[in-house]
């Protein structure tokens, strides 16, 4: 059993714990206020086993009580929450009746059940309440750390999409390239500096964008995928298809440089065999696929893929990812799609 699922289980237990507290708590708090209510005595009973048996009689229904809410409110899901809570209170009190009937035949069995009816209902109507309430509250929680993970994931990436760049090793590289464009070729090398240029420009004037054009992210590859053809000859080249569907549509920052670093970064290639990937354009997504070199002993920690994936489940989109063994496949949902008038 891996880590996950050992805190997973551990959560359930706590969460089950965390409840089963919660019924005993309210169940003592409940008998002496409504004891009060009702005799004006917080121990009405003339002995402990009167109050025992009292306790066991109140004690079941109760707690089945609680159970169902619970049951009611954590499994029913609506988009709206005046309307979940108007179907969770209905139903609340179905089941309340539920309860009765069944106390009625379980407790018949043995004794005559006397049932009073509004001590029932404003029990049911105060566990009702209870249960909404923490379910709100540990929901809110709930997302309140799942945004604050989404912030964390963005700003984490962004800061390795820049680190990917200015690295010691990609800057290393560019001015060797550079430097020997200079010796031999200063019309490229003039070129080549004015991609790096363009790449640099693109990473500083969207560090803090959450989204970009395509049209502007498929410039930006444009010069990234440039470098990279300069920086390995006739072994890496990048092929574009369907630029005619570039409208309105928006994306992550950096996802098409993304994807070619992981390309570059898990397979090798050489002059007999280069990397060609294919960067296929379409109303609803770009798709990003290349035939598989994989490099000996190549480890990746998936962090880039992970994020675009859950960046594309904030937006309801799915990214979908396959790998036959000899293509490796991305494609890519608009975060924002505004589709072309005709």
């Amino acid at each position: 059993m891996n880590t996950t699922h050992i805190q997973a289980k551990e959560s359930k237990v706590k969460t089950l714990a965390g409840w089963l507290i919660t019924i005993l708590l309210y169940y003592a708090w409940f008998s002496v206020f409504y004891d009060l209510i009702t005799t004006h005595s917080i121990f009405p009973y003339a002995s402990i086993a009167q109050y025992m048996r009292n306790f066991w009689l109140n004690f079941l229904p109760i707690s089945l009580t609680f159970i169902l809410n619970i049951i009611l409110v954590t499994q029913y899901h609506c988009h709206s929450i005046y309307k979940k809570v108007a179907i969770d209170f209905v139903v609340s009190f179905a089941l309340m009746f539920l309860v009765i009937g069944l106390y009625y035949v379980v407790y018949g069995l043995f004794i005559s059940p006397n049932v009073d009816i509004p001590g029932v209902t404003m029990n049911n109507v105060l566990i009702f309440l209870i249960v909404e309430v923490v379910f709100y509250i540990r929901n809110f929680k709930r997302e309140a750390k799942e945004k604050e993970e989404a912030e964390r994931r963005t700003l984490q990436y962004r800061l390795e999409a820049l680190q990917a760049q200015v690295n010691p090793h990609f800057l290393f590289n560019s001015l060797n390239i550079l430097k020997s464009l200079i010796l031999t070729d200063t019309d490229q090398s003039l070129a080549f500096v004015d991609r790096l240029s363009d790449i640099y420009r693109y990473l500083l004037a969207n560090r803090d964008s959450r989204s970009v054009s395509l049209k502007d992210e498929l410039e930006f590859m444009d010069s990234y995928a440039s470098v990279l053809s300069m920086r390995f000859a006739e072994k890496f080249k990048v092929e574009v298809k369907g630029r005619d569907n570039v409208h309105q549509q928006e994306m992550v920052p950096y996802s098409l440089q993304l994807l070619l670093e992981n390309v570059v970064k898990h397979n090798a290639f050489s002059r007999k065999s280069p990397m060609v990937v294919t960067v296929m354009v379409g109303l609803e997504s770009v798709t990003v696929c290349n035939p598989i070199h994989r490099k000996p002993n190549a480890t990746t920690s998936h962090f880039g893929l992970r994020y675009l994936a859950s960046l594309c489940r904030s937006e309801n989109q799915e990214l979908r990812i396959s790998d036959d063994g000899t293509t490796f496949r991305v494609e890519l949902p608009y975060l924002h799609h505004t589709p072309q008038q005709p």
